[in-house]
Protein backbone atom coordinates (compact mmCIF):
# COMPACT_ATOMS: atom_id res chain seq x y z
CA UNK A 1 0.00 0.00 0.00
CA UNK A 2 1.10 3.63 -1.15
CA UNK A 3 1.32 5.70 1.82
CA UNK A 4 2.28 9.30 0.62
CA UNK A 5 3.79 11.42 3.27
CA UNK A 6 3.30 14.87 3.02
CA UNK A 7 5.89 17.71 4.30
CA UNK A 8 5.47 21.21 5.17
CA UNK A 9 7.14 23.99 3.08
CA UNK A 10 9.13 24.69 6.64
CA UNK A 11 10.18 20.59 6.71
CA UNK A 12 11.36 21.07 3.47
CA UNK A 13 13.29 23.98 3.97
CA UNK A 14 14.60 22.74 6.96
CA UNK A 15 15.94 19.30 5.20
CA UNK A 16 17.14 21.69 2.19
CA UNK A 17 19.32 23.43 4.60
CA UNK A 18 20.55 20.62 5.72
CA UNK A 19 21.58 19.43 2.31
CA UNK A 20 18.78 16.65 1.60
CA UNK A 21 18.59 16.61 -1.67
CA UNK A 22 15.01 15.13 -1.73
CA UNK A 23 13.46 17.78 0.35
CA UNK A 24 14.75 20.07 -2.56
CA UNK A 25 13.08 17.68 -5.68
CA UNK A 26 9.84 18.15 -3.29
CA UNK A 27 9.92 21.73 -3.60
CA UNK A 28 11.32 21.99 -6.92
CA UNK A 29 8.35 19.94 -8.26
CA UNK A 30 6.11 21.58 -6.11
CA UNK A 31 7.10 25.43 -7.20
CA UNK A 32 8.26 25.02 -10.52
CA UNK A 33 5.73 25.01 -12.30
CA UNK A 34 4.08 28.27 -11.26
CA UNK A 35 7.60 29.28 -11.19
CA UNK A 36 7.47 28.82 -15.06
CA UNK A 37 4.35 30.44 -15.81
CA UNK A 38 5.39 33.57 -14.12
CA UNK A 39 8.52 33.73 -15.97
CA UNK A 40 7.09 32.36 -19.31
CA UNK A 41 4.43 35.22 -18.61
CA UNK A 42 6.82 38.00 -18.57
CA UNK A 43 9.48 37.33 -20.77
CA UNK A 44 7.31 35.15 -23.46
CA UNK A 45 9.74 33.10 -24.33
CA UNK A 46 10.00 29.09 -22.97
CA UNK A 47 13.79 28.88 -22.91
CA UNK A 48 14.11 32.59 -21.19
CA UNK A 49 11.25 31.15 -18.66
CA UNK A 50 13.16 27.84 -18.19
CA UNK A 51 16.23 29.25 -17.61
CA UNK A 52 14.73 31.42 -14.94
CA UNK A 53 13.31 28.32 -13.03
CA UNK A 54 16.95 26.89 -13.27
CA UNK A 55 18.83 29.57 -12.08
CA UNK A 56 16.27 30.29 -9.24
CA UNK A 57 16.78 26.55 -7.83
CA UNK A 58 20.16 26.43 -8.62
CA UNK A 59 20.38 29.61 -6.21
CA UNK A 60 18.57 27.88 -3.88
CA UNK A 61 20.25 24.82 -3.61
CA UNK A 62 23.61 26.75 -3.58
CA UNK A 63 22.31 29.21 -0.77
CA UNK A 64 21.05 26.65 1.08
CA UNK A 65 23.23 27.45 4.26
CA UNK A 66 21.69 30.87 4.62
CA UNK A 67 17.53 29.75 3.99
CA UNK A 68 15.20 30.86 6.46
CA UNK A 69 13.08 27.82 7.29
CA UNK A 70 10.26 29.99 8.12
CA UNK A 71 9.74 32.18 5.23
CA UNK A 72 7.08 31.43 2.67
CA UNK A 73 8.77 30.09 -0.04
CA UNK A 74 6.11 31.10 -2.94
CA UNK A 75 6.80 34.30 -2.45
CA UNK A 76 10.75 33.62 -2.06
CA UNK A 77 10.97 31.84 -5.09
CA UNK A 78 8.75 34.61 -7.12
CA UNK A 79 10.73 37.42 -5.78
CA UNK A 80 13.64 36.15 -6.91
CA UNK A 81 12.29 34.72 -10.39
CA UNK A 82 10.91 38.71 -11.35
CA UNK A 83 14.50 39.80 -9.98
CA UNK A 84 16.01 37.37 -12.88
CA UNK A 85 13.58 38.38 -15.23
CA UNK A 86 13.73 42.31 -14.82
CA UNK A 87 17.23 41.42 -15.54
CA UNK A 88 16.79 39.34 -18.59
CA UNK A 89 14.51 42.51 -20.22
CA UNK A 90 16.59 45.07 -19.30
CA UNK A 91 19.92 43.23 -20.85
CA UNK A 92 17.98 42.56 -23.51
CA UNK A 93 16.63 46.12 -24.07
CA UNK A 94 20.14 47.75 -23.10
CA UNK A 95 21.50 45.27 -25.93
CA UNK A 96 18.83 46.30 -28.24
CA UNK A 97 19.39 50.26 -28.03
CA UNK A 98 22.85 50.11 -28.56
CA UNK A 99 22.64 47.26 -31.58
CA UNK A 100 19.95 50.25 -33.01
CA UNK A 101 22.15 53.24 -31.76
CA UNK A 102 25.09 51.57 -33.80
CA UNK A 103 23.24 50.69 -36.79
CA UNK A 104 21.80 54.36 -37.16
CA UNK A 105 24.89 56.11 -36.64
CA UNK A 106 27.12 54.64 -39.90
CA UNK A 107 26.12 54.73 -42.98
CA UNK A 108 26.60 50.78 -43.99
CA UNK A 109 27.00 52.17 -47.86
CA UNK A 110 30.15 54.40 -46.50
CA UNK A 111 31.96 50.95 -45.26
CA UNK A 112 34.70 50.21 -47.72
CA UNK A 113 35.48 46.58 -48.00
CA UNK A 114 39.01 47.12 -46.54
CA UNK A 115 37.09 48.67 -43.36
CA UNK A 116 35.25 45.52 -43.43
CA UNK A 117 37.96 43.26 -43.99
CA UNK A 118 39.68 45.07 -41.32
CA UNK A 119 37.15 44.72 -38.37
CA UNK A 120 37.15 40.77 -39.02
CA UNK A 121 40.41 40.63 -38.91
CA UNK A 122 40.57 42.50 -35.56
CA UNK A 123 37.41 39.75 -34.62
CA UNK A 124 39.65 36.59 -35.70
CA UNK A 125 42.53 37.73 -33.37
CA UNK A 126 40.66 38.82 -30.85
CA UNK A 127 39.03 35.08 -30.89
CA UNK A 128 42.50 33.92 -31.55
CA UNK A 129 43.72 35.52 -28.16
CA UNK A 130 40.67 34.46 -26.40
CA UNK A 131 41.08 30.47 -27.03
CA UNK A 132 44.79 30.82 -25.74
CA UNK A 133 42.91 32.13 -22.49
CA UNK A 134 43.42 29.59 -19.28
CA UNK A 135 39.95 27.91 -19.71
CA UNK A 136 38.43 29.64 -16.60
CA UNK A 137 39.47 33.19 -18.01
CA UNK A 138 38.34 31.97 -21.14
CA UNK A 139 34.54 31.06 -20.07
CA UNK A 140 34.69 34.13 -17.48
CA UNK A 141 35.42 36.76 -20.80
CA UNK A 142 33.19 34.83 -22.88
CA UNK A 143 30.05 35.10 -20.45
CA UNK A 144 30.95 38.84 -19.85
CA UNK A 145 31.66 39.77 -23.20
CA UNK A 146 29.51 37.59 -25.55
CA UNK A 147 26.75 37.05 -22.98
CA UNK A 148 26.58 40.56 -21.50
CA UNK A 149 26.34 38.51 -17.90
CA UNK A 150 27.42 40.56 -15.02
CA UNK A 151 30.29 40.32 -12.63
CA UNK A 152 27.95 39.13 -10.42
CA UNK A 153 25.95 37.36 -12.75
CA UNK A 154 28.79 35.30 -13.64
CA UNK A 155 30.51 34.96 -10.02
CA UNK A 156 26.93 33.16 -9.16
CA UNK A 157 26.76 31.21 -12.16
CA UNK A 158 30.67 29.49 -11.68
CA UNK A 159 30.41 29.60 -7.95
CA UNK A 160 33.12 32.15 -7.67
CA UNK A 161 33.76 35.69 -5.82
CA UNK A 162 33.15 38.70 -7.42
CA UNK A 163 36.63 39.59 -7.31
CA UNK A 164 38.06 36.40 -8.87
CA UNK A 165 35.61 37.30 -11.78
CA UNK A 166 36.77 40.99 -11.77
CA UNK A 167 40.31 39.79 -11.53
CA UNK A 168 40.14 37.13 -14.62
CA UNK A 169 38.25 40.10 -16.67
CA UNK A 170 41.19 42.67 -16.02
CA UNK A 171 44.00 40.16 -16.86
CA UNK A 172 42.05 39.14 -20.33
CA UNK A 173 41.25 43.05 -21.23
CA UNK A 174 45.08 44.04 -19.96
CA UNK A 175 46.34 40.76 -21.83
CA UNK A 176 44.06 41.92 -25.15
CA UNK A 177 45.49 45.31 -25.16
CA UNK A 178 48.61 44.69 -25.16
CA UNK A 179 48.28 42.37 -28.02
CA UNK A 180 46.43 44.21 -30.28
CA UNK A 181 49.25 47.27 -29.79
CA UNK A 182 51.87 44.92 -30.45
CA UNK A 183 50.09 44.02 -33.73
CA UNK A 184 49.87 45.97 -36.71
CA UNK A 185 45.86 47.45 -35.58
CA UNK A 186 47.20 49.91 -33.64
CA UNK A 187 46.69 53.33 -35.40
Amino acid sequence: MDRQIHFSDKQLLAAIKLGNTDAFSLIFRKYSGPLYNIALKYTCNEKDAEEIVKEVFSSVWLNRNNLNQNLAIIPYLTKMGKHLIFNKIKKRLFHTVHKNYFISSINIEKFQTDETVFLDELENLINEEVKIFPPIRREIYELSREQGLTTREIANKLNLTTRTVENHINKALKLLRRRLENSCYTS
